[in-house]
């Protein structure tokens, strides 16, 4: 089975549709979710500091919430990340990763950098 979102209002151009098996989606969850909980339980060391609080992931605002999963479904399974000029990775504004000082810097969306990784070529 092939899942297709329906496009949401976004700038035009920024975004074009894909068609994802039910199987690709799920690949794609599992390996998000091993990103977002990387490092939890080390100090200093979470990729998301709700991760490492200790707290329950309890949601407050239930609309808001929604609507922000609605979105990511739809940026997961519909485009081909022109809107982030194909990063692999990105870090707000306020802190200063070492590694993004080898990266080649793509784009800037808010307090958001993103960055490509570069290809590693064999010398051999």
């Amino acid at each position: 089975m092939t899942m297709q979102m329906p496009s949401a209002p976004l700038p035009s151009g920024s975004l074009s549709p894909k068609s994802y098996s039910e199987e690709e989606i799920e690949k794609e969850a599992i390996r998000l979710q091993k990103v977002i909980n990387q490092g939890t339980g080390r100090r200093f060391a979470c990729q998301f500091m709700y991760t490492c609080d200790g707290k329950l992931e309890t949601v407050h605002e239930r609309k808001p919430h929604d609507m922000a999963l609605k979105i990511a479904k739809i940026l997961l399974t519909t485009h081909d990340r022109k809107l982030t000029k194909g990063s692999t990775h990105y870090h707000s504004n306020y802190v200063n990763p070492q590694w993004s000082k080898k990266f080649q810097r793509v784009a800037r969306f808010g307090r958001h950098i993103f960055y490509k990784q570069p290809l590693l070529v064999s010398q051999r």
